[in-house]
């Protein structure tokens, strides 16, 4: 187990030693879940931004500007869908930390 995935658990559920593997999990959901609200919140920013910098170069700008627009919107949708991937991923390796942690006990 990672050491800094224990303490991250620990941190999240200070008390695991003493509730049930589903609370631990339900403790660790909603604090996923947290995260990836706010990541869905960033993601919703950064693609409007991005849209609007689109909008804006299709009325008169290059062919090559509105390029350059579109790839920064799909970069950015890209990113922040790793984003959320990433809280997703977490979420598994931490409940998978938890449970090793409650059977050392």
């Amino acid at each position: 187990m990672d050491p800094a995935m224990i303490e991250e658990v620990k941190q999240t559920v200070p008390n695991y030693e003493s509730i049930s593997l589903d609370d631990g999990e339900n403790i660790l959901r909603a604090a996923a879940l947290k995260d990836f609200a706010a990541a869905a919140k960033e993601m919703d920013d950064q693609v409007a931004a991005a849209q609007q910098q689109l909008q804006a170069t299709q009325s008169g700008q290059s062919a090559d500007q509105q390029q350059t627009a579109m790839k920064h919107l799909q970069e950015t949708q890209a990113a922040e869908a790793e984003k959320l991937k990433e809280v997703a991923a977490r979420l598994q390796t931490q409940i998978a930390t938890l449970k090793s942690l409650k059977t050392q006990q």
